[in-house]
């Protein structure tokens, strides 16, 4: 996004010091914006854009930024190879150290990692009933085998729905 502000104040042929003065934003503020260091308000977005005379929604969306934002979210899935609900983990911590995610993506993220618990609780309940099976408790009366069986499926099912999601993400380009 913030490449977006640079790139339209370039082609505006206004310099930082000018956009500061007619959008009443200290220039360090403006710096900071276009470094991505901060993420602007609703009201810097504002003034931004009635000063270069572009949409404001236009300043939030970037396709690219947001796609490979999102494309990390999803992968950061594969964790859970290596942690224990590294599902969840992954793409909660992503979303929660990087302060200039758009909305959209923060949106998308949290849908992402809704689906992700409710997964990670079936796959929980499937485990339990396998170590239960294993232990010869006789309290399962579901065949070994079906719940096997039915744990890759869930394990196979996250994976194909995250390249489902990736397949998406880059269908909309």
């Amino acid at each position: 996004m913030n490449n977006y502000i640079k790139n339209v104040r370039f082609s505006k042929g206004l310099s930082q010091e000018t956009l500061s003065q007619k959008s009443a934003l200290p220039l360090w503020h403006i710096q900071l914006i276009e470094n991505n260091v901060i993420y602007p308000s609703d009201n810097d977005l504002q003034k931004l854009s009635i000063v270069l005379n572009v949409d404001k929604d236009s300043l939030i969306y970037s396709k690219s930024l947001d796609s490979k934002q999102l494309l990390i979210i999803y992968f950061s899935i594969f964790t859970m190879f290596f942690i224990p609900y590294g599902n969840i983990i992954g793409p909660s911590y992503y979303l929660s150290t990087h302060f200039n995610l758009s909305s959209f993506v923060r949106n998308e993220g949290n849908k992402f990692i809704n689906f992700q618990l409710g997964w990670s609780i079936f796959l929980t309940v499937f485990i339990v009933f396998l170590t239960i099976d294993h232990l010869h408790l006789d309290v399962s009366y579901i065949p070994p085998y079906s719940l096997w069986f039915s744990l890759i499926v869930l394990i196979l099912f996250n994976i194909f729905y995250t390249i489902n999601k990736v397949i998406r993400l880059y269908i909309k380009k």
